[in-house]
Protein backbone atom coordinates (compact mmCIF):
# COMPACT_ATOMS: atom_id res chain seq x y z
CA UNK A 1 0.00 0.00 0.00
CA UNK A 2 2.79 2.44 0.88
CA UNK A 3 4.52 1.69 -2.41
CA UNK A 4 1.33 2.22 -4.43
CA UNK A 5 0.40 5.39 -2.60
CA UNK A 6 3.89 6.78 -3.21
CA UNK A 7 3.39 6.26 -6.93
CA UNK A 8 -0.18 7.62 -6.88
CA UNK A 9 1.01 10.77 -5.13
CA UNK A 10 3.58 11.31 -7.88
CA UNK A 11 1.08 11.00 -10.71
CA UNK A 12 -1.54 13.00 -8.81
CA UNK A 13 0.58 15.93 -7.65
CA UNK A 14 3.25 16.24 -10.34
CA UNK A 15 0.89 17.80 -12.94
CA UNK A 16 0.00 20.52 -10.45
CA UNK A 17 3.64 21.13 -9.59
CA UNK A 18 4.64 21.19 -13.26
CA UNK A 19 1.83 23.62 -14.08
CA UNK A 20 2.91 25.86 -11.21
CA UNK A 21 6.44 25.85 -12.61
CA UNK A 22 5.14 27.32 -15.88
CA UNK A 23 4.01 24.37 -17.99
CA UNK A 24 0.53 24.61 -19.51
CA UNK A 25 -1.97 22.40 -17.65
CA UNK A 26 -2.50 20.03 -20.59
CA UNK A 27 1.25 19.73 -21.15
CA UNK A 28 1.84 19.12 -17.45
CA UNK A 29 -0.70 16.29 -17.47
CA UNK A 30 0.90 14.81 -20.59
CA UNK A 31 4.37 14.97 -19.02
CA UNK A 32 3.06 13.36 -15.82
CA UNK A 33 1.65 10.47 -17.85
CA UNK A 34 5.26 9.57 -18.67
CA UNK A 35 5.31 7.85 -15.27
CA UNK A 36 2.66 5.40 -16.45
CA UNK A 37 3.81 4.03 -19.80
CA UNK A 38 7.16 2.55 -18.71
CA UNK A 39 5.44 1.04 -15.66
CA UNK A 40 3.19 -1.07 -17.86
CA UNK A 41 6.17 -2.68 -19.57
CA UNK A 42 8.24 -2.97 -16.39
CA UNK A 43 5.75 -5.02 -14.31
CA UNK A 44 6.33 -8.33 -16.11
CA UNK A 45 10.05 -7.63 -16.36
CA UNK A 46 10.24 -7.42 -12.56
CA UNK A 47 8.47 -10.76 -12.21
CA UNK A 48 10.77 -12.31 -14.76
CA UNK A 49 13.87 -11.04 -12.97
CA UNK A 50 12.57 -12.23 -9.60
CA UNK A 51 11.67 -15.67 -10.96
CA UNK A 52 14.96 -16.14 -12.79
CA UNK A 53 17.21 -14.91 -9.98
CA UNK A 54 15.17 -15.82 -6.90
CA UNK A 55 15.96 -12.33 -5.58
CA UNK A 56 12.57 -10.67 -5.42
CA UNK A 57 13.39 -8.79 -2.24
CA UNK A 58 16.47 -7.33 -3.93
CA UNK A 59 14.32 -6.11 -6.84
CA UNK A 60 11.90 -4.49 -4.38
CA UNK A 61 14.74 -2.93 -2.39
CA UNK A 62 16.57 -1.55 -5.41
CA UNK A 63 13.47 -0.14 -7.10
CA UNK A 64 11.87 1.41 -4.02
CA UNK A 65 15.15 2.94 -2.84
CA UNK A 66 15.80 4.37 -6.31
CA UNK A 67 12.23 5.72 -6.45
CA UNK A 68 12.64 7.35 -3.04
CA UNK A 69 15.72 9.16 -4.32
CA UNK A 70 14.38 9.98 -7.79
CA UNK A 71 10.98 11.42 -6.83
CA UNK A 72 12.28 14.51 -4.99
CA UNK A 73 14.54 15.24 -7.95
CA UNK A 74 11.60 15.57 -10.36
CA UNK A 75 11.38 19.33 -10.10
CA UNK A 76 15.13 19.89 -10.02
CA UNK A 77 15.95 17.87 -13.11
CA UNK A 78 16.39 19.55 -16.48
CA UNK A 79 13.78 17.15 -17.90
CA UNK A 80 10.82 16.29 -15.66
CA UNK A 81 9.62 14.06 -18.50
CA UNK A 82 12.73 11.88 -18.26
CA UNK A 83 12.56 11.76 -14.46
CA UNK A 84 8.89 10.74 -14.52
CA UNK A 85 9.69 8.02 -17.07
CA UNK A 86 12.42 6.77 -14.74
CA UNK A 87 9.96 6.75 -11.83
CA UNK A 88 7.56 4.71 -13.96
CA UNK A 89 10.31 2.32 -14.96
CA UNK A 90 11.26 1.85 -11.30
CA UNK A 91 7.65 1.49 -10.13
CA UNK A 92 6.81 -1.50 -12.32
CA UNK A 93 9.20 -4.28 -11.31
CA UNK A 94 8.17 -4.63 -7.64
CA UNK A 95 4.40 -4.77 -8.35
CA UNK A 96 3.92 -8.49 -8.88
CA UNK A 97 6.60 -9.41 -6.38
CA UNK A 98 4.89 -7.40 -3.64
CA UNK A 99 1.49 -8.93 -4.46
CA UNK A 100 3.04 -12.35 -4.07
CA UNK A 101 4.32 -11.69 -0.55
CA UNK A 102 1.12 -12.16 1.44
CA UNK A 103 0.22 -15.60 0.03
CA UNK A 104 3.77 -16.77 0.81
CA UNK A 105 3.05 -16.64 4.52
CA UNK A 106 -0.60 -17.61 4.65
CA UNK A 107 -1.77 -21.20 4.74
CA UNK A 108 -4.40 -21.94 2.09
CA UNK A 109 -7.14 -22.13 4.75
CA UNK A 110 -6.29 -18.61 5.96
CA UNK A 111 -5.72 -16.90 2.59
CA UNK A 112 -9.24 -15.54 2.15
CA UNK A 113 -9.23 -13.83 5.53
CA UNK A 114 -5.58 -12.78 5.20
CA UNK A 115 -6.09 -11.21 1.77
CA UNK A 116 -9.26 -9.52 3.07
CA UNK A 117 -7.26 -7.93 5.88
CA UNK A 118 -4.48 -6.99 3.45
CA UNK A 119 -6.86 -5.28 1.04
CA UNK A 120 -8.72 -3.51 3.87
CA UNK A 121 -5.44 -1.85 4.90
CA UNK A 122 -4.53 -1.28 1.27
CA UNK A 123 -7.71 0.62 0.40
CA UNK A 124 -7.73 2.50 3.69
CA UNK A 125 -4.21 3.74 2.97
CA UNK A 126 -5.09 4.56 -0.64
CA UNK A 127 -7.95 6.73 0.63
CA UNK A 128 -6.17 8.47 3.49
CA UNK A 129 -2.51 8.91 2.58
CA UNK A 130 -2.96 11.06 -0.58
CA UNK A 131 -5.09 13.39 1.55
CA UNK A 132 -2.23 13.61 4.04
CA UNK A 133 0.12 14.42 1.15
CA UNK A 134 -2.11 17.35 0.21
CA UNK A 135 -2.33 18.41 3.83
CA UNK A 136 1.49 18.37 4.03
CA UNK A 137 1.58 20.78 1.11
CA UNK A 138 -1.06 23.06 2.58
CA UNK A 139 0.37 23.03 6.09
CA UNK A 140 3.98 23.56 5.05
CA UNK A 141 3.39 25.84 2.04
CA UNK A 142 6.11 23.78 0.33
CA UNK A 143 4.88 22.90 -3.15
CA UNK A 144 6.97 19.75 -3.36
CA UNK A 145 5.89 18.43 0.06
CA UNK A 146 3.70 15.71 -1.48
CA UNK A 147 6.67 14.36 -3.43
CA UNK A 148 8.81 14.35 -0.29
CA UNK A 149 5.97 12.58 1.52
CA UNK A 150 5.87 9.99 -1.29
CA UNK A 151 9.59 9.34 -0.81
CA UNK A 152 9.07 8.88 2.92
CA UNK A 153 6.30 6.35 2.19
CA UNK A 154 8.68 4.37 -0.02
CA UNK A 155 11.29 4.26 2.74
CA UNK A 156 8.56 3.09 5.13
CA UNK A 157 7.59 0.41 2.58
CA UNK A 158 11.17 -0.86 2.71
CA UNK A 159 11.00 -0.96 6.50
CA UNK A 160 7.74 -2.91 6.21
CA UNK A 161 9.41 -5.45 3.90
CA UNK A 162 12.12 -5.98 6.49
CA UNK A 163 9.53 -6.33 9.28
CA UNK A 164 7.48 -8.71 7.11
CA UNK A 165 10.50 -10.96 6.55
CA UNK A 166 11.41 -10.94 10.25
CA UNK A 167 7.86 -11.84 11.28
CA UNK A 168 7.61 -14.52 8.60
CA UNK A 169 10.85 -16.07 9.85
CA UNK A 170 9.60 -16.09 13.45
CA UNK A 171 6.27 -17.60 12.48
CA UNK A 172 7.72 -20.25 10.16
CA UNK A 173 8.15 -22.96 12.85
CA UNK A 174 4.64 -22.26 14.12
CA UNK A 175 3.16 -22.49 10.63
CA UNK A 176 4.92 -25.83 10.01
CA UNK A 177 3.45 -27.23 13.24
CA UNK A 178 -0.02 -26.00 12.28
CA UNK A 179 0.20 -27.82 8.93
CA UNK A 180 0.86 -31.18 10.63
Amino acid sequence: MLYNVGYIIVVSFSPILLAESGLAAASAAMVASAATWPLVAAVPIGGLIADRTGRGDAVILACLAAMAVTIPLLLLAPSPLAMLAIVGLLTGPPAGIIMGLVPQVLRPAARNLGMGIYFTWYYLGMAVLPVIAGWCRDASAVESAPLLFASVLLVLALACLRLFRQLAQRLEPWAEQADV
